[in-house]
């Protein structure tokens, strides 16, 4: 599914301890949500999650959770980097069946 680089509020890449992270926030069908996929070294702890932002609460409300043993991103992705080279948005595409996923799961639920 393709987004527009104006409905985009954030993204980023990072790594952390064992874990390489893809986080976005936009602008979609009228409301903002929010996407984290985490890749971890340990596969159990990998996740795929979409969250949808409550004005009224001003908070975020988890809508949907990929399993790990659902998701399409490869577990370990924080190994392909050298130790001191840091992630690019280049790197997108290894989170991106994932992505499309959660934004497919965001339009079922919004329409």
């Amino acid at each position: 599914m393709k987004i527009s680089k104006k409905d985009i509020i954030e993204e980023d890449i990072y790594k952390t301890y064992s874990a390489l992270h893809y986080e976005t926030t936009l602008r979609f069908m009228g409301r903002k949500i929010k996407i984290h996929i985490k890749s971890d070294a340990y596969d159990f702890q990998s996740s795929a999650t979409l969250a949808v932002y409550s004005g009224d609460k001003l908070s975020w409300n988890m809508l949907h959770k990929i399993p790990y043993q659902k998701m399409q991103t490869a577990h370990m992705l924080y190994y392909k980097f050298n130790e001191n080279e840091e992630p690019t948005l280049l790197s997108k595409y290894r989170f991106q069946k994932d992505i499309d996923t959660l934004l497919c799961i965001a339009k079922a639920l919004f329409e």
